[in-house]
């Protein structure tokens, strides 16, 4: 466990420590970043995210959630002005309630992808106009398939409950932002992630917690919609910093300036980060920008 900060030269252009007085936007994840274990923001992490608003930088959270999935915590705070939803199939301008970016997968390619899904012994569901849906079983008892109590929350408050999600998809006309799965038997999870991209050759596969596996537009990721946003609010992606710990955030930290991997981040995400923090359970993020902004 690293107690500050440690920072790595990998070419970015500046000093990882030392040349971050020019961040003008700091990207958080937050499962696993932001958030403890039990999904709750530290009084810590939150005095950090409100001293970096005073200084001027734009906090923009950046999650597989949809944006009503934020914790309203975090949702309420008044320097919020922008978001990154759904790996970055949507990116959302919170001040004037509209979609900056939007990504989505057609719904029959969705609804082959479930098919797919069914022949594994998972749990899946979708996210179509910002919002869950799931079946009905699976929403009554999502421990079957995610014990963790945090998670399991998630789904009873964050889910609508559907007969049969592939025929509600069929019906609704709609295409889907994002599709997910969660597995008891890791080594679905593994052999899935490197499958699915041969199987369905339009889409980005990631992983955000360790059973979990979304998918998602194949233009639908984090590191493009940190682009777009950056094109939207005329900043250059060296003056953002990145913070992450899954392998859904490794598109935005290759195309952040600054990128920062937390103590309890994947081996990718520790790879390709010049600053490694602490864990999410002990403040990496509010001690990361504690040094970007010398208090």
């Amino acid at each position: 466990m690293r107690a500050t900060p440690v920072s790595r030269d990998k070419g970015r252009g500046q000093s990882p420590i030392g040349g971050m007085q020019n961040i003008r936007i700091i990207c958080l994840d937050l499962d696993g970043t932001l958030l403890d274990n039990q999904k709750r923001i530290s009084k810590r992490n939150a005095r950090a995210l409100q001293a970096a608003a005073d200084a001027g930088i734009e906090i923009v959270p950046t999650t597989g959630r949809f944006y009503l999935g934020i914790p309203e915590q975090i949702r309420n705070l008044p320097f919020i002005h922008y978001a990154i939803t759904i790996n970055g199939a949507c990116v959302y301008d919170v001040m004037n309630s509209r979609e900056i970016v939007r990504i989505e997968i057609p719904a029959d390619e969705a609804v082959s992808i479930m098919e797919h899904f069914d022949t594994l012994d998972v749990m899946y569901d979708c996210f179509l106009d910002s919002w869950g849906y799931m079946n009905t079983s699976w929403q009554e008892h999502p421990e079957k398939y995610s014990p963790d109590p945090a998670y399991t929350d998630v789904f009873k408050k964050l889910r609508s409950p559907v007969p049969e999600l592939k025929e509600f998809v069929r019906a609704s006309g709609k295409n889907i932002q994002k599709v997910q799965f969660w597995c008891r038997d890791l080594s679905i999870r593994d052999k899935e992630l490197k499958l699915l991209p041969k199987l369905f050759t339009n889409v980005a596969v990631s992983s955000a917690i360790y059973n979990n596996v979304e998918v998602n537009n194949v233009n639908a990721h984090k590191g493009e919609a940190l682009r777009r946003l950056c094109e939207y609010t005329d900043t250059d992606p060296s003056e953002v910093m990145a913070i992450g710990d899954g392998s859904n955030d490794l598109s935005i930290l290759e195309a952040a300036g600054t990128a920062v991997a937390m103590g309890n981040a994947v081996a990718p995400v520790l790879a390709a980060a010049n600053i490694v923090t602490d864990t999410n359970e002990a403040d990496g993020v509010a001690k990361t920008i504690e040094q970007l902004l010398g208090i």
